[in-house]
């Protein structure tokens, strides 16, 4: 691949990334449970986005994908395993950054 079509694929996933986590993000980080505040909340989406764009975007897909050949999971795997698959996998990369990330932040990762 030319590094024009790296450079469009890398853009095109972190974007689709971004647009999928970030509501979703955004959502629980307010809600009553997590009880971030909403500045807070505006600066771990914006560090996320420049993260995302600036690599993690790539190393999620490469991991997801790494854990994909390691647990067979193809094209014919059902879409259920496909599903769980992808479910346990984020859930494991976010677990594995998030301390970190929302300390950067500036949340005190209290839980009410």
């Amino acid at each position: 691949m030319k590094l024009k079509d790296n450079l469009v694929k890398h853009l095109v996933d972190s974007t689709a990334q971004i647009n999928i986590a970030n509501p979703v993000l955004a959502f629980l980080e307010v809600s009553p449970i997590v009880g971030m505040t909403s500045d807070t909340s505006l600066n771990a989406r914006k560090i996320g986005t420049a993260l995302t764009y600036l690599g993690m975007g790539f190393v999620y897909s490469k991991g997801r994908d790494t854990s994909k050949k390691f647990f067979s999971i193809n094209e014919k795997s059902s879409e259920k395993a496909k599903q769980l698959h992808d479910t346990l996998y984020t859930l494991g990369y976010c677990v594995a950054i998030s301390p970190l990330f929302y300390l950067a932040a500036g949340s005190e990762m209290s839980m009410k």
